[in-house]
């Protein structure tokens, strides 16, 4: 097995998923990074956060099943809120042209200045 310190530096201390550090805090203790593994073969993969080595594992580790997770939430997803006054959005994007294109509106923007 890989050197645990060595996957964690190489990882930047952060979850191969993610890409951000453990979180979870447990009798006052933030836990280390979970070690991935195969479980058909055994072979390590990463270092993972809680959340996303229990997400993994929920979905049997089935690609397909992550994949079409995926592709439903994207589906049921609300659009975002993007408020323009004078030509700026509201994360300070300039809006150079909005356009209707199948019944959604898209926007053409560019960084200020």
């Amino acid at each position: 097995m890989p050197d645990y310190e060595q996957m964690l530096a190489s990882q930047g201390r952060k979850c191969a998923i993610c890409d951000q550090p453990e979180l979870t805090v447990i009798r006052g203790k933030t836990i280390t990074l979970a070690v991935d593994h195969d479980h058909a073969t055994g072979a390590v993969r990463a270092l993972l956060c809680r959340r996303c080595n229990h997400m993994i594992g929920m979905a049997c580790d089935d690609p397909a099943l992550l994949r079409a997770a995926a592709t439903y939430l994207e589906a049921h997803a609300e659009p975002p809120e993007v408020i323009v006054t004078s030509g700026v959005s509201s994360s300070g994007l300039v809006i150079e042209k909005l356009e209707e294109i199948n019944g959604r509106v898209i926007a053409t923007l560019s960084l200020p200045g």
